[in-house]
């Protein structure tokens, strides 16, 4: 998929920065922290199916299991848009506004 400001994203790098709070449309657009938060549930969600692991909402985590895994690597590291997806996941990773989404949703119980 193609997105503005980040170029072709391998389905990992959507699942990552959707699960890092991004709402990803071809166009720019203002979306609500509800939307936010469901792209955040969703991605969680694909990343389990895909992984078999669980490390919430936990971008971090997320990242270094990701990073590690050798059959995963490949796809998430591509260098399509590797280096826009990483910007922005570090950016993200210690974010208020994201981090006050992630504490709503922990408290909601929104599981897998």
């Amino acid at each position: 998929m193609t997105i503005p400001g980040y170029g072709q994203l391998t389905p990992l790098q959507c699942s990552m920065l959707r699960l890092a709070g991004e709402v990803l449309h071809r166009f720019r657009q203002e979306v609500s922290d509800e939307e936010r938060m469901d792209e955040m549930v969703a991605s969680r969600a694909e990343l389990v199916r895909r992984t078999g692991q669980d490390f919430g909402f936990d971008l971090a985590s997320w990242d270094d299991w990701l990073r590690a895994d050798e059959q995963l690597r490949g796809e998430y590291m591509h260098p399509y848009s590797w280096r826009s997806t990483r910007r922005m996941l570090e950016s993200l990773v210690g974010d208020e506004r994201r981090l006050r989404l992630v504490q709503a949703l922990e408290t909601k119980g929104s599981a897998c």
